[in-house]
């Protein structure tokens, strides 16, 4: 049994680097935080298919003028055997600019190559968020 003190590092080391490679428009790390097939949705009002993982890695892979920052907070990590689950409020910014906030919820799984997403929906809200407290 796998447990989350001792691995509670290692799981989100997937997930640091889908936001590192968003922050530095790498999508090689994108891909890599992600196993084969993942699934996204969106529960955005209605619960709704998002992008691949490719499909997202090329999106970060475009040249932008400003910077992909996704902050998260308030992690919550579950774990039994090589299942995990993270749950964390997230406030994503466009170069300083706050766009939208919600929570994110990643399944992962511990492949032979260690954590990877297999999973992650997120909420989304616009208006009335102010983003990570101080």
């Amino acid at each position: 049994m796998i447990s989350v003190e001792a691995n509670e590092q290692e799981i989100m080391k997937p997930i640091h680097s889908l936001f590192d490679g968003m922050r530095e428009g790498n999508g090689d790390k994108v891909r890599k935080a992600f196993g084969p097939d993942a699934i996204f949705y969106r529960a955005h009002g209605e619960l709704r298919p998002g992008s691949s993982a490719e499909d997202f890695a090329k999106a970060v892979e475009q040249p932008r003028d400003k910077i992909w920052d996704e902050k998260i907070w308030d992690v919550d990590i579950k774990v039994d055997a090589k299942l995990a689950s993270v749950w964390t409020k997230f406030a994503f910014y466009l170069g300083e600019d706050l766009r939208h906030c919600g929570v994110n919820s990643f399944q992962l799984y511990h492949f032979d190559d260690g954590w990877k997403i297999i999973y992650l929906v997120d909420t989304y809200r616009d208006k009335g968020y102010t983003g990570k407290p101080e």
